[in-house]
């Protein structure tokens, strides 16, 4: 990634309101492109959805979102998430 996180790692987390000091790519997916930013704030992964894949990411986050939300219902431990 060159000398500093990749520009867009760094942008991704700039929509957070957080400021970008390390990244690197998390496994090799086929799919989609996912991150480890490391931030004062501590650590986030973050995924840029392929829109080729999936033409409306919009419904995408909508479906995640109602399961995540489901799971909390029931104390089940889920990520935070967070769509752009």
């Amino acid at each position: 990634m060159g000398s500093g996180p990749d520009t867009r790692v760094v942008e991704a987390g700039r929509a957070f309101g957080l400021t970008v000091r390390s990244a690197r790519r998390l496994g090799t997916g086929h799919i989609n492109e996912t991150f480890v930013a490391e931030t004062p704030s501590g650590t986030w992964v973050l995924q840029r959805v392929n829109t080729v894949v999936f033409a409306r990411p919009s419904d995408l986050a909508a479906n995640l979102a109602l399961v995540t939300g489901h799971l909390a219902e029931r104390d089940v431990p889920t990520p935070q998430w967070r769509p752009t």
